[in-house]
């Protein structure tokens, strides 16, 4: 039996469907003692603080990503083999060219990156008090069941409700992943494990591609605004490969079951 923690998480959905049998319990007020003694194989810590939009200080992010993560972590170790918790790849993104585990941490400043970095140490502790625990670093990924504010969410408003969007400058290239990979990863890596798609993808051509397949026109639809959105990450990526059309082909996949729920 599995357990994660943080059903809002959009990557519960595809746990659903690879583990039909996954306990997902609510990060709000989180209570280990609704789970009645339970034992688990696996505990996904899934949920986080991700909005940097916000423009928030370090403490609106370790509040979450560190302290709570941490405490949830040790209420729930007496009851779990092993826990899978999420760092972030853009650890990496000062760096230009493939990164794997041995490439040294190279980012831009950020609250956000910088309380991933605080939670591996914080993790490392209680791995040395023989705790079990696995990281994984995902390469960005999107989902319609990704909260709104991000960027993937402005254009399934397109999609959905034919909605006009300004964004900032697209012509930029990143390794973008989808949830599956990730979820794949989480039930059966044995070590940590950084997970992309070791593709340099150009985000307009593939929100272009993305809205055409739904029969939208970028231009007609979206404005790009080089004032709003200034891209400071280097060109990196993970030393494998998943094709960009799996990508685009899954995440139009993604949608349309999306679209059929809730209409």
């Amino acid at each position: 039996m599995n357990l994660i923690v943080g059903n809002t998480s959009q990557l519960f959905p595809y746990f659903k469907e690879y583990d039909p049998n996954i306990i997902g319990v609510s990060s709000r007020d989180f209570n280990v003692e609704s789970l009645g003694g339970q034992t688990f194989e696996r505990a996904f810590i899934a949920f986080a603080e991700q909005r940097t939009f916000l423009n928030e200080k370090l403490s609106f992010f370790t509040d979450i990503n560190v302290d709570y993560t941490l405490n949830v972590i040790i209420k729930l170790s007496p009851y779990v083999k092993t826990f899978i918790v999420y760092s972030t790849s853009e650890l990496w993104n000062g760096y230009e060219g493939g990164i794997n585990l041995h490439t040294p941490y190279n980012y831009n400043d950020s609250p956000y990156i910088k309380s991933k970095e605080i939670m591996e140490y914080r993790v490392n502790l209680l791995r040395n008090f023989g705790v079990d625990i696995k990281i994984i670093y995902p390469f960005n990924f999107n989902s319609p069941y990704r909260k709104p504010g991000f960027l993937f969410s402005k254009f399934m408003d397109v999609i959905l409700h034919n909605k006009k969007i300004t964004v900032g400058d697209l012509n930029f290239c990143r390794d973008i992943t989808h949830p599956k990979l990730i979820v794949d990863a989480s039930l059966n890596t044995q070590s940590d494990m950084i997970v992309g798609s070791g593709n340099l993808i150009n985000i307009r051509q593939f929100y272009i591609d993305l809205l055409l397949n739904f029969g939208i026109n970028y231009e007609e639809y979206v404005t790009e605004d080089s004032n709003m959105f200034l891209n400071t990450r280097e060109p990196y990526y993970l030393d494998m490969d998943h094709k960009y059309n799996n990508l685009l082909n899954d995440t139009i996949d993604d949608i349309t079951k999306f679209k059929n729920i809730i209409s």
